[in-house]
Parts: C-alpha cells; structure tokens; sequence
C-alpha cells in the first residue's frame, strides 16, 4: 500500500485522538481535559482537523465513502449536542464514530492504491485474459 502525506498525517490525528480518550478513562488532570464538554471538544476540532486534511469527495457513491460521510455526519451532531450536554456517552460515541470512519478510510485508500498497482485485493480480484 502506498501511503500519501494525508494518510499519514490524519492517522497521526486518529493516534492524538486514542490519547485523548485514554486520558479521559484514565483520569488524567489535563486542563482542557476537565471535564465531558471539553474532552467532547478537543475531539470535535481533531476531527475537523482529520475531514480537512483528508477531505472527501461527495461525487463519489461508493458505499464506503457514502458511509464515511453519514458517520461523520453523525459525529458532528453528537459533538455539537456534547458542547452543551456534558455525557461521558456522547464523548465514547463520538471518538467510536471518529474511529470507524478512519478505519473505513484507511480501507478504502488500501484497496485503491492496490488497485491501482493492478494487484489483487480482497474486494477487486485481477485474473488474467483468456483468449
């Protein structure tokens, strides 16, 4: 798999975002970390963060990236609904919804770039020509 500078920069984003909910479970006395709305906030921006650096491409219907987008979607209203109401179940949803999202991309970037290898994957198998 080839790898582009975006991937490597939003899954330096997704691993800035484990750290964040392994601070959160752990207790930890960071000040922005302080209480559900702040930690549901940090995520929000790391997300943004990862949407613009990665970006996404509406023309393009496959399922997957159709999916990335509604999860995405619905990770956006549960971090805007999570500002206001502060709910350790909103901030375990959000970065759960971020985390799938990044593994459908991480897929999808994988099954192009050998694709476009003309190697074989999982999902588009390459068999020769019979004539």
């Amino acid at each position: 798999m080839k790898l582009s500078w975006r991937d490597i920069a939003t899954a330096a984003l997704f691993v800035l975002g484990v750290a964040v909910v392994f601070a959160k479970i752990y207790g930890f006395s960071w000040l922005i970390l302080d209480s559900w709305n702040s930690a549901v906030a940090v995520l929000a921006v790391i997300g943004l963060a990862m949407v613009a650096i990665n970006g996404f491409d509406l023309t393009n219907r496959s399922w997957r990236n159709m999916t990335e987008v509604a999860i995405g979607v619905v990770a956006g209203i549960m971090a805007v609904i999570g500002l206001v109401v502060e709910s350790s179940f909103i901030f375990y949803s959000v970065a759960t919804l971020m985390a799938i999202a990044w593994a459908i991309s991480v897929v999808s970037h994988a099954q192009h770039s050998l694709a476009s290898n003309n190697q074989s994957t999982p999902w588009n198998h390459r068999h020769p020509l019979a004539h």
